[in-house]
């Protein structure tokens, strides 16, 4: 879990920070006169809301080396995000401008609808990896971990921003804990509705899950193989195949020179039961399958 929990957290923070950064580019343009002020929420939420949406979108892409996964990722989480932080931001801004009667006075609503931007945006990031995954249980899951990120990081910016008296510091110390809840709440979320993965057991992916959704899953060091092994050694092109039956799913042989193995047997192919080894080239699996 460890081994798993790390980059998630380390990628987080990273995205905050550069989130952080962006906006407060943003606001030396609006304060020096290149942006009017008036599109400051505006903008300020679409930023975020894209920024964060596209490098979360791409987060499991990127850790397990799928293109394909992580440019969809990125694709879709930025478009949701910028859309979820337009509407957020410019709702709680008419609300301010235009319904004053609703926070006059009462400074708990006024934290209230600043807190729900965040939890807006949370939501339909979660939407949109929900989407990028294309499974009915993994858009559950999305959603699961927008909506708990969401009220954990809201929650959290009222004492951020009574305590920290500083605007400057106020926003990037929220702001790169609100990613850092949203990439650490993804991980514990992540066997949320999970049926059959495989464990890698060895090497660069050690400790991480695959989850196996698909039909056919494709292993080999091809940059477009949906699990790359291109930093084991003795992986080829397109190595393996997992190809999915009623009963679960059966490992392929792809390989000329035979270097595929289930329990340390070479095969063609084999039907996979809960436990076994799988090893395909040098990098080694275990198959896991959630009891019906």
């Amino acid at each position: 879990m460890k081994k798993k929990f790390f980059p998630y957290l380390i990628f987080g923070i990273a995205t905050g920070i550069i989130a952080w950064a962006c906006q407060e580019f943003l606001f030396i343009l609006i304060k020096d006169g290149v942006i009017p002020s008036f599109l400051q929420s505006v903008l300020s939420g679409t930023l975020l809301g894209a920024i964060i949406g596209a490098i979360i979108g791409r987060l499991e892409g990127f850790i397990v080396y799928n293109k394909p996964q992580a440019l969809r990722g990125t694709v879709i989480g930025g478009f949701f995000g910028g859309i979820s932080g337009l509407f957020s931001f410019y709702l709680v801004d008419y609300i301010q401008q235009h319904l004053p009667s609703m926070v006059a006075g009462n400074t708990y609503y006024l934290d209230f609808l600043l807190a729900s931007r965040w939890t807006i945006i949370s939501v339909f990031i979660g939407i949109s990896i929900g989407i990028r995954d294309q499974k009915n249980h993994r858009f559950a899951r999305g959603v699961l971990s927008g909506i708990i990120s969401g009220l954990i990081g809201s929650g959290l910016s009222i004492p951020i921003f009574s305590e920290i008296q500083d605007p400057f510091w106020a926003r990037g110390v929220y702001i790169v804990s609100f990613v850092a809840i949203i990439a650490i709440v993804l991980v514990l979320t992540s066997t949320f509705g999970r049926k059959e993965w495989i464990k890698a057991l060895n090497g660069k992916y050690e400790g991480i899950d695959f989850e196996l959704t698909q039909d056919i899953h494709l292993l080999g060091s091809q940059i477009d193989d949906d699990i790359n092994l291109s930093s084991y050694q003795n992986v080829n092109r397109t190595h393996a195949k997992l190809l999915k039956y009623y009963t679960g799913y059966s490992l392929v042989d792809n390989d000329p020179f035979g270097q595929t193995f289930v329990n340390y047997r070479s095969i063609k192919e084999q039907p996979l039961k809960n436990g076994d080894i799988l090893k395909i080239g040098n990098a080694i699996f275990q198959y896991c399958k959630k009891a019906s």
